[in-house]
């Protein structure tokens, strides 16, 4: 079971590398913003700068849960803690999407389901 926890948490980590694509790199094609929500070009500009900045939280955890899973497959304590606690990062972030805006329950579901199945599995292996 752990190890489906593993295999996981670097599915959410690729995941999350993409969607800091969206949000940093490719934010201002109107497939990327549109993702989001955001259909104004007055909006699109706005919001670049902090949109800029959250892609490279969710690279940070995408490389916190690459680096976990990987220790954690080389049966690692250390690995374990890093998974857990990016997983933990990752699931709850979708929680506080949904709550704050629930028409964007279908990005939380991406963002957060696979991290959230990847805990509960890792939390049983």
């Amino acid at each position: 079971m752990e190890t489906v926890g593993y295999l996981l948490a670097l599915v959410a980590a690729a995941i999350h590398a993409y969607i800091f694509y969206l949000e940093s790199i490719a934010w201002k094609k109107p497939a990327a913003h549109r993702l989001f929500g955001v259909r104004e070009e007055r909006d699109v500009q706005i919001l670049t700068q902090v949109m800029f900045n959250q892609g490279f939280y969710n690279l940070f955890l995408a490389f916190g849960a690459l680096g976990g899973a990987l220790l954690g497959l080389g049966n690692s304590s250390v690995g374990r803690g890093l998974t857990l606690y990016c997983m933990t990062f990752m699931a709850g972030a979708a929680l506080v999407l949904i709550g704050s805006n629930a028409r964007m329950v279908r990005g939380a579901l991406v963002q957060g389901l696979i991290p959230a199945v990847a805990l509960v599995a890792l939390l049983l292996g």
